[in-house]
């Protein structure tokens, strides 16, 4: 299969525009309303454009780090069907890199700069130790999850033109009910979590 049929194909089976879409367009909003940010329409775009790109990045990084799970339970999906993933890989990190020079543009920088990356470190590390250390599925996905709130303020951050004043406490509580509507999501989606 060539790099352009396993991009394809991973975009049809496991990436459907229909629901990453709004999905990138809701967690713009959500960590626009969370931290308190109005901005143009074109700085929204930019947080659009981020919260796309880093759901992305995280899905292909779930996707492969599921790879001996999906062998069991998927064994049709293209990332257990193909054994050169190097596209995906670079996409990953393609995608990361987009959303870190939309927040670097933006007022609130640090604070997104650093929340990306720790996302991503703490990610990345806990697929490698997760086998290591035998957690269950419920276990997982509360750890797996936590990119949704860290993807929600990156987004508002890079999508706002301006640094807000809202409270520490406000934003942590906001952060918390998406984290809190992710898990009843995947709680309600995926029945692995049942486990």
């Amino acid at each position: 299969m060539s790099s352009t049929e396993l991009v394809r194909g991973y975009f049809v089976e496991r990436y459907r525009t229909a629901f990453f879409v709004p999905l990138a367009v809701l967690l713009y909003f959500a960590g626009a309303l969370t931290v308190g940010v109005t901005a143009p329409p074109w700085r929204s775009i930019s947080g659009v454009v981020a919260a796309y790109a880093l759901v992305l990045a995280f899905r292909i990084r779930d996707d492969l780090a599921d790879r001996e799970v999906d062998r069991k339970l998927h064994p049709g999906r293209i990332t257990v069907a193909v054994e050169d993933l190097a596209p995906l890989e670079r996409i990953v990190y393609g995608a990361l890199s987009l959303a870190a020079v939309l927040v670097a543009a933006a007022p609130a920088r640090v604070a997104a700069l650093t929340a990306l990356a720790s996302t991503t470190l703490l990610l990345f590390a806990w697929y490698r130790l997760r086998d290591a250390v035998q957690s269950s599925r419920l276990v997982n996905a509360a750890i797996v999850l936590l990119k949704y709130p860290a993807i929600a303020f990156v987004a508002a951050a890079a999508g706002t033109s301006a640094p807000t004043a809202r409270s520490a406490a406000g934003v942590i509580a906001g952060l918390t009910a998406i984290y809190l509507v992710a898990c009843i999501y995947e709680r309600l989606h995926d029945r692995g979590v049942h486990q």
